[in-house]
């Protein structure tokens, strides 16, 4: 038959005219996984602040999929989901700054990124919360990679504006300085929860601009469950040849 094209719903198989689709009845769970890991979206590593003692043990981060844009005026708001119960979360919520890294495309990169992500894996394992080793190993990012890849925000910002923006003297904010394009510093907003997530708004207060990559890229990808860079751009038809 022409013009026809097979599409799966679930467990069964059904044949439909080009272009035509269904809704399945079935649970969605599954599907819904499949379905969203066909889209790609931004991964940036969001690292929280803390107070007292300079300790790797207190330096929460984690890496989100999440990140966009929500508004410009009257101020710059970006929004994102955390996935609860987190020691990420608890950080923000106690000290209210963090910092959206805007990664580099490479696979220092993605190593980075699989580090801050075992604090999700962790929770999704769903192991005995009485394991507090375990617990630890996962949500202390800091502790597995090297001194040379993060300073303190308090340490590396320059601009000696007298509005430039400055954490509170008690606080301190780490910030991956080795693989980032971007560092976007940014203050608790609003947060809503639902389900086991919750929703943040941050309003975005300064930003980091590494100058050796002072080039837009389009970050670190992340689709059906691997890291990706941008390739080369469509042609659109509509674009009048020089």
């Amino acid at each position: 038959m022409p013009h026809e094209r097979v599409f799966r719903v679930f467990n069964s198989v059904k044949t439909f005219k080009r272009g035509f689709f269904t809704e399945s009845y079935l649970p969605p769970v599954e599907e819904f996984k499949n379905a969203m890991s066909t889209v790609g979206s931004q991964a940036m590593i969001l690292t929280a602040s803390f107070s007292g003692d300079l300790d790797v043990t207190k330096m929460h981060g984690t890496t989100l999929s999440s990140v966009s844009s929500l508004t410009v005026y009257p101020e710059p708001v970006l929004q994102f989901n955390i996935q609860v119960p987190s020691a990420t979360s608890s950080s923000i919520h106690q000290n209210k700054y963090l910092a959206l890294h805007i990664l580099s495309p490479s696979s220092d990169s993605v190593k980075l990124a699989r580090n801050f992500s075992l604090g999700s894996r962790f929770i999704n394992m769903q192991m005995n919360s009485d394991n507090t080793n375990a617990e630890r190993k996962h949500t202390t990012p800091f502790e597995r990679i090297d001194k040379q890849e993060w300073e303190l925000f308090e340490d590396v910002i320059q601009n000696d504006r007298p509005d430039s923006f400055h954490l509170d003297p008690k606080l301190h904010l780490p910030v991956l300085t080795k693989n980032s394009e971007r560092i976007l510093i940014c203050e608790k907003y609003k947060v809503f929860q639902i389900y086991n997530h919750e929703i943040w708004t941050c309003k975005v207060k300064d930003i980091l601009i590494n100058v050796h990559e002072d080039h837009k890229t389009g970050g670190l990808l992340y689709f059906n469950r691997n890291f990706h860079f941008v390739g080369n751009p469509l042609v659109d038809p509509n674009t009048k040849k020089d």
